[in-house]
Order: structure tokens, then sequence, then C-alpha cells
């Protein structure tokens, strides 16, 4: 279930850093940057879990290279 958080939680900042962009009108907004970074950490986040959660070994991965 933190993965299904974590993925609800990027889909938001991301609605939020489209508006946020709309309304400033640039990238470099201080605050688009800010709220760019914040998402940055979360699919960070998610990308950890989903690499750690992904043994190399496992038959699915193993197929993939065969």
């Amino acid at each position: 279930w933190i993965e299904i958080e974590l993925q609800n939680v990027i889909n938001q900042l991301k609605n939020e850093l489209v508006q946020l962009v709309s309304e400033k009108g640039s990238f470099l907004d201080h605050s688009v940057i800010h709220l760019s970074q914040t998402l940055d950490t979360y699919i960070l986040q998610m990308q950890k879990r989903k690499i750690h959660s992904t043994s190399f070994f496992s038959p699915s991965l193993l197929w993939q290279y065969a």
C-alpha cells in the first residue's frame, strides 16, 4: 500500500506542478523549481522501492536476458 500512496502523491504533485507552471508562466520560478524538486524526491523514493523489491535473479528478469 505504500507504493500506492507514493504513486498518489506523485500524481498529485505532477498535477500541482502543471498548474503552477501555468500560473507562473515559467519553469524558472522559485516555487516551480521547489515543487519540481519535491516531486523528484518522491519519484526517486518510488524507483528505489521498485529496485529493492525486484531481485536481479527473479525468473521474470532472467527470462528477459535469455
